[in-house]
């Protein structure tokens, strides 16, 4: 979509599907509320043009959402925090920052800042709609533009209550962390905070099934896995808290020229059980081989073609003086090998999936932490 402050926005494939379900929504619904109306159903239109409207009603809402998730960023980026990217998805939104903030308070302010971005809105354009003519009379497009304030501000609104229950992922549960992380330290906070939002995933299951409400059953799902994901992060991070990358680095340096064919450069992984090697010429880091990469290789071609011709060129790097945590953030799934320079873009060493999750599992041990 483009980018804000330097941070990119992206919408997952699952935002194609809500729009259109919200677009409807707003389109035909028309709930009075106070003096609010929810939804176009009552304004004197043809069905396309209620159509047109929902549609637009909806992607005002998701551009709310996005500004939620801005407030978020700009707390973020004030207090030093990178921001990976905002995501706008099937639940709303999600801005990935590149670290948790180790500050209690700061996670607090920062979570806080969404839901207060909602809240603003919602009492922002709720009066607005309250001093508009009643859709029942006057014109047209003021109509319209009563429905469409009243509709955005109360979703916010509701948006901004949402976000505030005590459950990761929601803003509520970072909020419910930073109050009792000040008290009883991260890592039990966040499993106290993981075991009530676990708690209340399950009443909504128990909930949307008794009424047979299946977004409320996804919502509940969402929570519950999202709940077990911040335990196991929060886990790494304390683990992996103080310690730097040259400290856990293998540092026996294995390479290949790029010369090396690629038959060659599977029988040298076998013989080493390896999966990938740094490829190196004249003491220049060009990328790395993988075993995947060799694997596309036609096994007829394999003694005829070089590493040199399949070598992965955007490699994922630290620095040896950056803390051993920021390995989590660049090895990817697609990613099982990060190497290791130093201050000088120099090689010196390397670090395998397989390494790092030993490395973290003793680090967790000797804290007395039990990862799953």
């Amino acid at each position: 979509m483009g980018s804000i402050k330097g941070i990119p926005i992206y919408f997952h494939f699952t935002f194609l599907i809500i729009i259109p379900i919200f677009a409807a929504f707003f389109a035909f619904s028309g709930v009075r509320i106070n003096g609010i109306i929810l939804g176009f159903s009552s304004l004197n239109v043809s069905f396309p043009a209620k159509l047109v409207l929902g549609a637009i009603c909806a992607i005002l809402f998701f551009l709310t959402i996005l500004l939620h998730e801005i407030g978020h960023s700009l707390i973020a980026l004030k207090h030093g925090y990178r921001i990976e990217s905002i995501t706008l998805f099937l639940f709303g939104g999600v801005a990935q920052l590149e670290d948790t903030p180790r500050n209690p308070k700061v996670e607090g302010i920062m979570a806080f800042v969404g839901p207060a971005t909602s809240f603003a809105i919602g009492f922002i354009l709720i009066p607005i709609a309250l001093l508009l003519n009643d859709p029942s009379r006057g014109s047209t497009p003021l109509q319209a533009l009563k429905i469409m304030c009243g509709t955005i501000g109360f979703y916010n609104l509701l948006l901004g209550g949402f976000n505030l229950i005590p459950a990761f992922p929601m803003d509520g549960g970072r909020i419910l962390r930073s109050i009792l992380a000040s008290r009883f330290g991260m890592l039990k906070a966040t499993d106290m905070a993981v075991k009530i939002g676990k708690g209340i995933a399950v009443v909504m299951i128990v909930i949307g099934i008794v009424f047979l409400d299946i977004f409320i059953v996804l919502v509940a799902l969402f929570i519950y896995a999202g709940a077990s994901e911040e335990a196991q992060m929060t886990k790494l991070m304390v683990a992996l808290d103080g310690v730097k990358v040259r400290a856990i680095m293998n540092s026996q340096i294995y390479w290949l020229e790029p010369s090396t064919s690629v038959d060659e450069a599977l029988k040298k992984m076998i013989l080493e059980r390896r999966i990938s090697y740094p490829v190196v010429e004249n003491g220049v880091l060009l990328g790395i081989i993988t075993a995947g990469a060799i694997a596309r290789v036609p096994l007829y071609e394999r003694s005829k073609v070089t590493i040199a011709q399949i070598v992965n060129r955007s490699m994922p790097y630290v620095r040896d003086y950056m803390d051993a945590s920021e390995i989590l953030r660049v090895m990817s799934p697609q990613n099982d090998f990060v190497i290791v320079l130093d201050a000088r873009d120099e090689f010196v060493g390397s670090i395998s999936r397989d390494e790092f999750k030993r490395i973290v599992t003793l680090l967790a041990v000797e804290k007395g932490i039990l990862l799953n």
